[in-house]
């Protein structure tokens, strides 16, 4: 599919003429204070798609469209505002309410020139562009969590005092630890989501306003050695022959970006891992991973080292490794080719949603695990597949897609 295409049939934004006929909004919430310091995230919140998804022929430079509504990059790609972005970058420059707050970036993009080209290049309206809104960017690798403590230090104020607008929300979970008060934005920025937090702030820590919940605690030991096969309890129409999993956030935590402290396994990996391992209905199955993780080499000694039970390591359930940066379709597509089967034979597991997204429109069945990887979700990729081309598993709704994303449950 033409990238284009793809992206415009993916747009969530109003069209820019009537944007321009929308009155600032001051009372559409109730505060219990304003926040000193507004951070956005910028891939998947304030626009799409990722820089990275740029790679292999586009990118900077960046032209304005005539109608100042996207960028085009030089392959022919379009960049766009997501959601309500453009109200509501317009209402903090604009309104007196906001006039002490300060608005910054908190950012993992891979590209952090090309993001910056953007900010330039983006028109709220005439005369006014995201560099006017935005007075401090934190456009780098690591924790989020980094990003905050930099941007409290900058701005001069405590972690308490800023809220954080990101799609991912494991992120918003970490710097929610912090103090930080984090509105996750799984489709983009919108207005409800953006009014939601104003009206929760400021949160106690450890609290995200949004209705998916982390569990990121093991089963003890004692209910894994309990735990019998249950893979009797959900109907199959097919068996996959190849099973790939990301890695960070999906089959353990933390990332490997971020180890500052022990790594844990998600929810039932172990369990799940074993099962592939003893069952015979398994016996054909290739399980792999595919998986972007910063450190590939501390990845794979993890993978020998995590124990299923006695006798038995990750490292003897997976067959193949493709661990690197880009886009999962290439990852997919790799795999698909080294286990010698179509790309409609494999079932896939991430914790990202654009991930899935991305690599069902390749054909391969995606279930997305945004806590991690569990019982629940697994046997409802089995139940499922195979899927549609465009369809994927997944508990969290993107407005605008429902025609896509037809397996809605938890």
């Amino acid at each position: 599919m033409n990238l284009s295409l793809k992206l415009n049939s993916r747009a969530l934004l109003l069209p820019f003429r009537l944007q321009h006929q929308l009155k600032l909004h001051t009372k559409l919430f109730n505060m219990s204070s304003c926040p000193k310091v507004f951070t956005f995230d910028l891939d998947g919140c304030v626009w799409e798609p990722e820089m990275y998804e740029l790679w292999g022929g586009g990118g900077a430079p960046f032209k304005t469209t005539n109608d100042g509504e996207t960028l085009v990059d030089k392959g022919g790609n379009i960049v766009h505002l997501l959601g309500d972005t453009r109200l509501i970058m317009k209402e903090l420059k604009q309104n007196p309410l906001y006039k002490d707050a300060q608005i910054n970036v908190a950012s993992r993009c891979d590209e952090p020139s090309w993001a910056r080209e953007c900010i330039k290049k983006f028109k709220i309206e005439d005369g006014l562009y995201l560099s006017d809104v935005f007075q401090n960017m934190e456009i780098y690798k690591g924790n989020k969590t980094t990003h905050l403590k930099a941007i409290a230090k900058h701005c001069n104020v405590d972690l308490k005092e800023i809220i954080f607008f990101d799609n991912e929300v494991q992120h918003c979970y970490d710097v929610s630890k912090i103090g930080v008060t984090a509105v996750h934005t799984p489709n983009g920025l919108t207005k409800k989501l953006f009014d939601e937090g104003l009206s929760k702030y400021p949160l106690t820590s450890g609290e995200i306003p949004n209705n998916v919940t982390i569990h990121t605690s093991k089963a003890p030991k004692s209910v894994l050695k309990q735990q019998t096969n249950y893979f009797s309890l959900f109907n199959m129409s097919a068996c996959p022959k190849v099973f790939a999993f990301d890695l960070d956030g999906c089959v353990w935590e933390p990332e490997m970006y971020e180890l500052w402290g022990e790594v844990v396994e998600l929810r039932d990996t172990r369990l799940i891992m074993k099962e592939l391992k003893q069952n015979p209905l398994y016996k054909d199955a290739q399980i792999n991973v595919a998986s972007r993780c910063n450190e590939p080499s501390w990845a794979r000694e993890i993978i020998k080292k995590f124990k299923i039970e006695d006798g038995l390591y990750l490292s003897d359930v997976f067959h193949n490794m493709e661990i690197y940066d880009g886009n999962k379709t290439k990852h997919l597509k790799a795999i698909a080719k080294h286990c010698d089967v179509d790309l409609e034979e494999i079932i896939f597991f991430d914790n990202e949603l654009q991930h899935c997204y991305d690599v069902s429109n390749i054909g391969v069945t995606a279930v997305h695990t945004p806590n991690g990887l569990t019982k629940k979700l697994f046997d409802e990729g089995l139940s499922k597949y195979p899927l549609t081309s465009g369809e994927i598993v997944t508990m969290v709704e993107r407005s605008g897609r429902n025609d896509r994303l037809s397996h809605i449950f938890g």
